[in-house]
């Protein structure tokens, strides 16, 4: 009888965003679908139902926007050290700009470096979720 070919995890770049974002959906207790930022992040942490891709350059801006952001230091250190801990690390030689926003350069950077079923986890995920949930509803009468 032939193996069943294992499912491979879904590959992605999380945005500044999301994880900030999803860091002040902790806050509070955590209610699943009240911050989809967060529900990104606890599928993630809890669940590891994808592989988070990281650079040294996206660890910086981590580190870089919740400092700007006032986050507890401690927090900083603990949120970075997880995502080292289980994130996949990309190695990116080159530096070279790919997107309108130069700030966005190292998650497309990133993203550009490996296979095309990436998915890049932007702050307009709501919306995203939203437009799949209305194509498979198909046309309201």
């Amino acid at each position: 009888m032939p193996r069943k070919a294992k499912k491979q995890k879904s590959r992605g770049v999380v945005d500044t965003n999301v994880l900030v974002a999803g860091i002040s959906g902790f806050r509070k207790p955590y209610i699943r679908g009240k911050n989809t930022s967060a529900d990104v992040l606890y599928k993630w942490a809890e669940k590891g139902n994808f592989v988070w891709l990281v650079t040294e350059d996206i660890l910086d801006e981590y580190k870089e926007v919740l400092k700007r952001l006032r986050v507890r230091s401690t927090l900083i250190g603990a949120v970075i050290n997880l995502i080292r801990e289980r994130a996949e690390p990309v190695n990116v030689h080159a530096s070279f700009e790919i997107s309108p926003d130069p700030n966005d350069d190292p998650f497309c950077r990133c993203r550009s470096l490996m296979n095309t079923s990436v998915r890049f986890r932007t702050g307009d995920l709501r919306r995203q979720i939203e437009r799949r949930r209305e194509a498979r509803a198909g046309p309201s009468a």
